[in-house]
């Protein structure tokens, strides 16, 4: 047995220090990569249900998902620029905000709105010192002619990236708040402005964001301090030792890279390895907390932390448990990155499922209905009983005063055939019959 597991409790703590951080301005969440490997929906439903309605996607298949899982009022912005007509065509039938990040994209999209009769919402991307897209500072003219020009497209909002590590280059702020200075010196309305990146939210910049873009910061994924931002990991895998055995001194243990232990040692087999997501890369990536113990790499067992021997091998990974107590089926807790995890069901823990919740309410209202269809059930049967009982007893005394009228019948025929002195005898006792009776 081995799963990801998801926290939801951390993950609403989580949100609840972005939006303390945000001040009220509006905060478009990221879910990219099914939202950073924590799931699309599942993750959806609990930034909706904390009151975020701004969702980011990178896949248009998941702006599709959103809107069938009946998130239609909620705003979804398309995280990079596309020039495909069909893509975009899509894009606009899903009623998504488009990115554009080039002349040539926003021509692209103005000319395919054109064509359908609708004019198209987007946001305007600045490359002001990252990289992966959008207008150069320096790009004035181009990007007032998108403003000005383009009939089909309305600019609602425009961004730039803030490095993820949250080291905020004066000069890329200052490029950034220049450029917004001259649009709108120039009459233009830009637009919300704001900034990608939890960096931008978390540090101290002279950038008026007007709304917030965040991502894996939502799931513990960040390199910002956990100190200050008061934002912790949601998720890691769950699973079970599956053997224990000891091998001698000079026991060679690892296909990668492999060790020699210097002494018999006792060697717990958990089957979890890189192919899961659980690399050792990323264990040394986090230099303190719980996962880690001087310069060896550990898990979690318990109360216990264990040594990790050598490096997570494709599928199993390989625990010291000489001086531990351990036996099979021991639960073993082990750091990860979600976004690289693979194969694995998730479980989400920290509060009741929505669906689980209705499949139950679904089970009592069908208990409840079974048990009233039982009652109605022993109420006829009971009632037809009664029925039968009753017609029984009619049938009974029917039967009874059909036999003593034809007693009494015989009786006046049998007196008719009597003499005087007879019939008189006969009458007298039937008269001493009734008394006595």
């Amino acid at each position: 047995m081995k799963a990801l597991v998801i926290d939801t409790k951390v993950l609403k703590e989580n949100i609840n220090a972005v939006r303390k951080r945000a001040e009220g301005i509006p905060i478009y969440a990221v879910l990219a990569g099914d939202a950073y490997g924590v799931g699309l929906l599942e993750a959806a439903r609990i930034l909706r249900d904390e009151g975020i309605d701004h969702f980011v996607i990178s896949e248009i298949d998941d702006a599709a998902r959103l809107r069938d899982a009946g998130y239609v009022e909620e705003e979804i912005l398309m995280l990079r620029s596309t020039t495909d007509p069909e893509e975009l065509g899509r894009l606009l039938d899903l009623k998504v905000v488009c990115t554009v990040g080039s002349y040539e994209t926003v021509v692209a999209l103005d000319g395919v709105a054109g064509s359908r009769g609708v004019v198209a919402e987007a946001h305007l991307q600045i490359d002001s010192g990252v990289g992966y897209g959008g207008f150069l500072l320096t790009d004035l003219d181009k990007i007032l002619q998108v403003y000005q020009y383009l009939p089909n497209v309305v600019i609602n909002g425009i961004f730039t990236q803030i490095r993820a590590d949250g080291k905020v280059e004066k000069e890329q702020v200052a490029g950034f708040k220049g450029l917004i200075d001259k649009l709108r010196e120039a009459g233009v309305d830009t637009g919300i402005v704001y900034a990608a990146g939890a960096g931008a939210l978390f540090a101290k910049t002279e950038l008026q964001l007007e709304a917030a873009r965040v991502g894996s910061e939502f799931f513990g994924r960040t390199k910002l301090s956990s100190r200050k931002t008061k934002l912790q990991p949601v998720s890691w895998i769950e699973a079970k030792v599956c053997e224990v055995r000891w091998v001698p001194k000079g026991h060679s243990l690892g296909n990668e890279n492999p060790i020699t232990v210097k002494e018999p040692t006792r060697v717990a087999v958990i089957p979890v390895g890189y192919y899961d997501g659980f690399t050792a890369e990323y264990l040394e990536e986090k230099k303190t907390g719980l996962f880690n113990f001087g310069d060896k790499l550990t898990v979690q067992m318990g109360d216990q932390k264990v040594r990790i021997l050598g490096r997570p091998g494709l599928l199993e990974t390989l625990l010291d448990v000489t001086k531990l107590e351990c036996t099979p089926g021991d639960k073993v807790v082990l750091a990860v990155d979600p976004v690289n995890v693979r194969g694995l069901k998730r479980e989400y823990r920290g509060e009741e499922r929505r669906e689980v919740k209705e499949a139950e309410a679904v089970k009592e209202a069908e208990a409840a209905k079974e048990a009233e269809t039982a009652e109605e059930a022993a109420a006829a049967e009971e009632a037809a009983a009664g029925k039968e009982a009753a017609a029984a007893e009619e049938a009974e005394a029917a039967k009874e005063a059909e036999t003593a009228e034809e007693a009494e019948a015989a009786k006046e025929v049998e007196e008719g055939q009597q003499s005087p002195e007879e019939k008189n005898q006969s009458r007298a006792a039937r008269l001493f019959h009734r008394r006595d009776s």
